[in-house]
């Protein structure tokens, strides 16, 4: 808290030393190389205020011209009593804060050298509101340049403020007609609108009663005043119910005393009550300036509430300099400053809302941008469940008929071939070509059922009969059978394709040892490394005949088929002594 009192007292040093520099730069004018300055006496009368001067000038040799730094009301020159009616200068009565300078040049001969007198008569007004400021006489060279100075300063440079005004109001605006629920935005565009139009007030040339273009320009200020505190309250975030109820009776409350005072009071009684008003209004500000803008920067202290804060007292500072002027405690030289204050402090709002309008604008942005993400993400991942049921209900479908299958094989050519082999063994034929050819056929059937097995699918399990027929059939051979499983996990899992075409090329290359050779030792291992299933089968036994794959054998060349639909590779390797069968293929489509 201690920090931001003192950068709140470094704002206000600087908000004074910007004022200060205004206030220079108004006070800036002609010295007295370019002319003599002219020092009034005023006359007041009834309905106007009569401004004279005496002056000695020396002989002239260039045209001269009147100077006046401001200049506020329909008036009449006289020089030695001799009127000068220029369109220059009869003008219909601006409101309050309508000091515009004023260069007339003199015609030749109009001044002598020697004491000549100087009148202006301001008419339309009350005796104590018009005024004329500080007033030169000097060759007309020599003044122009200042007088085109003040002009930019009082006329052309406020003339570009309201215009960035109003066209702040109406981005504002634009920008409320599309976020109707951001109301911020709707206050801003009032609050441009409003400071602009109460600074344009005084430079229009409008047909109408004075007291009620001064009761226009007390309506405009005031509703400036309540719509710069509205969009304090909608940018804090807030409730301050006290405050919102105070403003809101003020602004409509205030409006409606000012329009019956301008119709009652008439246009003097009006103009004496102008400061009142004035200053009601000030005080209006400053409350909503110390319940809204201070409060705000004191609880939050960032750079927005800064530059709000900044902005208001700007405009509070303006305005008592402009109160002062109204109850005559300071010189009406410089003219009104509200009308300078007023647009410069809306440019910083809009800027403001429009920084937040961009940053809540990119934000959106990236919300739609995250969601599309999403919602890509969601559609990707609905696809691929969908795919998912598909496969599901393939598999199910596939499933059901394999139930059916191994059921007719389990049930039907199973126990034909059993039946056939029983037959055979009794007729004494067990040892015969034919019991040997059953029983193989009988073999190759368990091994179909096994990788057709519904509820079976682990290669562990799948691995377990070929196991027992081989250690079987070792022992009935006087062989020595062992098998070793490397790497494989109970969850492991293959197609049926390819379990059937594992258990045939392993049964195959079994039986070829235990049959033909003359082994005593025979061992089978399987190991799973790096996405690979390798599959060996060693024998000590008498190795491969040189005419292992003579025409009309086709055991070898069966085997490397089955390999190649296993997507593999399949080798034989000579050992001292025996044959190593060797297997490897990828486990891509595993489970």
């Amino acid at each position: 808290m201690k920090r931001r009192l003192l950068s709140l007292f470094a704002l206000t040093a600087g908000v004074i030393l910007v004022m200060k520099a205004i206030a220079l730069w108004h006070a800036q004018g002609p010295d007295a190389d370019d002319g003599q300055r002219i020092d009034w006496r005023i006359l007041p009368q009834d309905e106007a205020q009569h401004y004279q001067a005496d002056v000695r000038l020396p002989p002239l040799a260039e045209t001269w011209a009147l100077y006046l730094e401001s200049y506020s009301g329909e008036a009449l020159v006289l020089f030695n009593d001799i009127p000068l009616r220029s369109g220059r200068i009869a003008s219909p009565a601006p409101a309050v804060g309508g000091a515009q300078p004023l260069l007339l040049p003199l015609p030749a001969g109009l001044l002598k050298a020697g004491d000549n007198r100087i009148e202006i008569r301001l008419h339309g007004r009350p005796a104590d509101s018009g005024f004329v400021g500080e007033a030169w006489l000097g060759p007309e060279q020599q003044l122009a340049p200042r007088h085109a100075q003040r002009q930019f300063l009082k006329h052309t440079a406020l003339v570009a403020l309201i215009v960035c005004a109003f066209v702040l109001a109406c981005v504002s605006l634009a920008l409320w007609l599309r976020r109707r629920q951001e109301r911020i935005y709707a206050w801003d565009a009032a609050a441009c609108f409003t400071g602009a139009a109460y600074s344009a007030l005084p430079l229009a040339t409008l047909a109408l009663p004075s007291q009620a273009v001064d009761a226009a320009m007390m309506v405009l200020y005031l509703w400036f005043v309540v719509s710069a505190a509205w969009l304090g309250l909608c940018l804090s975030g807030r409730d301050q119910p006290r405050t919102r109820r105070i403003i809101g009776i003020a602004s409509w409350g205030g409006s409606a005393l000012i329009l019956l005072a301008a119709l009652v009071l008439g246009a003097s009684g009006f103009r004496r009550a102008l400061p009142l008003v004035y200053m009601a209004i000030i005080g209006l500000g400053t409350y909503t300036t110390l319940t809204v803008f201070w409060r705000q920067y004191l609880a939050r202290g960032d750079a927005t509430s800064t530059w709000m804060l900044g902005a208001v007292m700007c405009i509070c500072m303006a305005s008592l300099h402009d109160g002062a002027l109204l109850l005559g405690l300071i010189g009406p030289g410089d003219g009104f400053w509200l009308a300078y204050a007023a647009p410069p402090p809306m440019i910083v709002f809009t800027a403001i809302l429009l920084r937040h309008f961009v940053q809540a604008l990119s934000e959106s942005e990236s919300l739609n941008r995250e969601l599309e993400q999403r919602v890509a993400a969601r559609e990707a991942r609905i696809a691929e469940d969908y795919r998912a049921l598909q496969r599901a209900d393939r598999e199910r479908a596939v499933s059901t008929e394999r139930e059916r299958l191994f059921g007719d094989l389990h049930d039907g050519l199973g126990g034909t071939l059993m039946a056939t082999l029983s037959r055979l063994s009794n007729d004494g034929a067990a040892d015969s070509a034919a019991a040997r050819g059953v029983q193989s056929a009988l073999d190759d059937l368990r091994l179909a059922l096994t990788s057709l097995h519904p509820e079976e699918r682990s290669l562990r399990a799948a691995l377990a009969p070929l196991r027992e027929r081989l250690t079987a059939a070792g022992e009935d051979a006087g062989l020595e059978v062992r098998f070793e499983l490397r790497g494989l996990a109970d969850s492991l899992e293959l197609p049926h394709a390819q379990t059937l075409q594992l258990l045939r090329i392993l049964q195959e290359a079994g039986m070829n040892a235990v049959r033909h050779a003359q082994a005593r030792r025979l061992s089978l291992s399987l190991a799973v490394a790096d996405g690979l299933l390798e599959a060996q089968v060693d024998d000590d036994g008498i190795g491969l005949p040189a005419n292992a794959e003579r025409p009309g054998h086709y055991g070898l060349a069966n085997l490397r088929r089955r390999a190649a639909q296993l997507g593999g590779h399949i080798e034989w390797q000579p050992l001292q002594p025996g044959t190593r069968v060797l297997l490897r293929f990828a486990l891509d489509g595993a489970a």
